[in-house]
């Protein structure tokens, strides 16, 4: 007949066997979000000073094995978990399963909003290139009136000059043109960004030309 042999947990196991034990209860507690008293109340002590010595780990004889029951299901947590034995403290297979479910949809969401986000700051560096060139623009529509409108002063005979009328046109339809890439490229900076990245003239001037 074969010679059963027991097990007997040398003192140094045992020590580190209760400081795991009370350090993952502690922990337990505090990812369910109660008090040392309140947990102990609901664990079935009528004060918490035995429990904060079983947390504390200084209490390495009597842990009773009610405690561990009551405790894995007050806090939700598995019997694994507080023995140190697993690192997933939840209780079970489809609690785990929605935590990593929880944790790809976040990944995804993040990963969805890094792409948005990089895909506004690229829209956003085309319109500071288009804004740099219309502004370019701009200021040469506005030379080019300023030169016309010289350009008639010192030329009274100019609305006789043959195609005068024709060139006052397209200097007028450039003035409009002008006005309007204004309006639209600061609504486009708006979109990319939420702020005026190219601000109007909201007191315009008279225009200088007219059909």
């Amino acid at each position: 007949m074969a010679r059963v042999v027991k097990y007997i947990p040398k003192t140094e196991d045992r020590i580190r066997l209760v400081k795991i034990l009370g350090k993952r209860l502690r922990e337990a507690r505090e990812i369910h979000g109660l008090s040392q008293s309140q947990a102990a109340m609901r664990l079935g002590y009528a004060n918490s000073s035995k429990l904060a010595k079983i947390e504390a780990g200084s209490d390495t004889n009597s842990i009773p094995l009610w405690l561990i029951i009551r405790a894995a299901r007050l806090y939700h947590v598995s019997i694994d978990f507080l023995f140190g034995e697993s690192s997933d403290w939840e209780m079970s297979a489809q609690a785990v399963t929605e935590r990593d479910t929880q944790k790809w949809l976040f990944e995804a969401w993040d990963q969805a909003r890094r792409e948005d986000m990089d895909k506004v700051r690229r829209l956003q560096d085309r319109i500071d290139a288009v804004t740099a060139f219309m502004k370019n623009f701009f200021e040469s529509a506005v030379d080019l009136e300023i030169a016309m409108q010289k350009f008639i002063e010192l030329n009274p005979q100019f609305n006789d000059m043959k195609g005068s009328n024709s060139l006052l046109t397209k200097a007028d339809r450039i003035a409009d043109l002008t006005k309007k890439s204004r309006t639209k490229l600061e609504i486009y900076a708006e979109l990319a960004n939420g702020i005026n990245r190219f601000k109007i003239d909201t007191n315009p001037q008279p225009r200088l030309f007219t059909d």
